[in-house]
This record gives structure tokens, sequence and C-alpha cells, in this order.
């Protein structure tokens, strides 16, 4: 078409020298000067168009990294905040229940210890007292020809009370004993399992939010690429189309 143009726009020129003078020229460089001229213009119009594009690229990509940058920034700290009050949570809780069989066995403990050897005092005093009424009256009731004997039969019978209270007593001692070792393994087991479910809870819900927060957030991302690559291209093309368009002009204008 700009070929067609100049060609139509010589051969006028041409014929009006022919008219006006009677001279006819060889060939003419109006067509090259004018395009020159023409692109000259059209690369200042691009020039403005890339400067607009440019300045207009690099604020709108340093504002969109400022505020991702900042979301991330304040996304973290959330994450942060939640896993610390989760993790204060469970170890309020394994705390409190610890504390609670702690307290409860140390109160059985200290009833224990003080019941334990009382119960077994007042055995053995009410015992040997009755041992010792029983063989009174025996001895009174008896012939002076058996004290020899009688005497020796007590004094046995009392030997073996004796070694069969220490038995009985060194036998609840020891189940005692069991018991209590019994009821703090069983704690200390009830404690390890509250532990890792807890430490499994809390480390499973901060990688679920984590990975929720990051998917969030990469969309996000990906949506304000999207928008913000649709906004350049769409201003690019509107630059593009209006600066044909004003050459356009210009070029039509030639034969005005």
């Amino acid at each position: 078409m700009k070929k067609i143009k100049s060609k139509i726009v010589i051969s006028v020129v041409s014929a009006g020298l022919l008219i006006s003078g009677g001279v006819a020229f060889a060939s003419s460089n109006a067509g090259t000067l004018l395009t020159n001229w023409a692109n000259t213009k059209t690369n200042n119009a691009k020039t403005d168009v890339t400067t607009a594009y440019n300045a207009k690229y690099n604020t709108d990509v340093a504002t969109m990294t400022s505020n991702v940058n900042a979301y991330k920034v304040g996304a973290a700290d959330n994450i942060e905040a939640v896993g610390t009050a989760q993790t204060n949570t469970a170890n309020t809780q394994i705390n409190a229940a610890l504390q609670e069989h702690l307290t409860a066995i140390s109160n059985a403990l200290t009833a224990l210890n003080m019941s334990v050897p009382s119960d077994f005092a007042a055995y053995v005093t009410k015992t040997n007292g009755d041992t010792t009424t029983n063989l009174n009256n025996l001895k009174n009731t008896l012939n002076s020809s058996f004290n020899t004997q009688l005497s020796a039969v007590a004094k046995s019978a009392d030997t073996k009370l004796q070694t069969d209270l220490g038995a009985s007593r060194s036998d609840a001692v020891n189940k005692l004993i069991a018991k209590i070792q019994e009821a703090k393994a069983s704690i200390e087991s009830l404690i390890s399992t509250q532990q890792t479910a807890a430490q499994s809870a809390v480390l499973g819900h901060l990688e679920s939010e984590i990975n929720r927060i990051e998917t969030a957030l990469k969309s996000e991302i990906d949506a304000k690429k999207a928008e913000a690559i649709g906004t350049l291209e769409a201003t690019q093309t509107q630059a593009t189309n209006d600066a044909k368009a004003e050459m356009q002009e210009l070029v039509d204008a030639i034969n005005k």
C-alpha cells in the first residue's frame, strides 16, 4: 500500500513538473525522503511506547513483589503463632494430667506410709497381747509339773509367732513396693503415649497448615502473575495499535 501511494505521489509530482516547466526528471528522491521521515517518526513513537511500558512494568512488578513478600511474612508469622499456641496447649494438658496422677500416687503413698506400719503395729500388739493372756491363763490351769514343758512350748510358740509375723510383714511390704512400681510404670507409659499422640497431632496440624498456606499463596501468585501479564500484553497491544493507526493517518495525509 505504501509503495502504491508513493508511486502515485511521484507520478502526480512528475506530471505537475511537466505541465508547469515542460521538463521531466528521470528520478526523484521524494519517496525515499518521505519514507526515511516516516521511519524516524515510527521509531520515535516506538521508543515512547517502550519507555512508558518499561516504567509501568517496573513499577507494577516492584509493587507486586513487595505485596507478595509482605503476605508471605504475615503467613509465616501466623503459622509460627499457631504452632506455638498448639504446643503450649498440648504441654499444658499433658502437665495437668501428669500432675493429677502424681498427686494421686503421692497421696496414696503418704496414706500407705502411715496406715501400713500402724496397721501392722496394732496387729502385733494385739496378737502379742492375746498370746500373753492366753498363755497366762493356760499356765494358771495347768499343774505345776507341767511348768517346764509348758514354758518350752510357750517359748517355741512365741518364736514361731514372731517368725510368722516377720514373714507376713515382709510379704506385705514387698507386695506394696511391687504395686507402687507397677503404678509408676503405668503412669510413665501413659505419659509417653499421650506425649506421642500430642506431638503427632501438633506436628501433623502444622504440616497440613503449611501445605494449605503454601498452596494458597502459589495460587494467588499465579493469579497475580496472569493478571499482570494480561495487563501488560493489553497495554502493549493497545500502544502498538495506536502507533500503527497514528502512522497510517500520517501516511494517508500525504495526499491531502
